[in-house]
């Protein structure tokens, strides 16, 4: 059952559709961790963190909480994608 559940999370169009190095090496880590219990990185990693503007939240500070949060979670939505994509956040963020 456990091999069964392991050959399922392969993909099978993961690594041929668009074959990159990270992806090649993400899947050998993980096939390594399957049989041996331990994946050794592969290759040099490196991660890009990117930040918006900040939100101002004293507009929200008078109001119900649901409602603020119903707001700023939005607010976060379109600001994450617009970094995501590389075009500027439709609401002010």
């Amino acid at each position: 059952m456990q091999l069964a559940l392991q050959l399922y999370s392969y993909p099978g169009n993961y690594v041929s559709q668009n074959p990159t190095v990270e992806q090649m090496a993400e899947t050998i880590e993980k096939y390594e961790e399957d049989l041996e219990g331990v994946g050794k990185p592969k290759g040099r990693r490196r991660a890009t963190i990117r930040f918006g503007e900040p939100i101002d939240l004293k507009p929200h500070a008078g109001s119900r909480p649901r409602t603020a949060t119903s707001q700023l979670t939005q607010q976060l939505e379109e600001a994450i994608e617009s970094l995501m994509s590389g075009a500027p956040a439709s609401a002010q963020v």
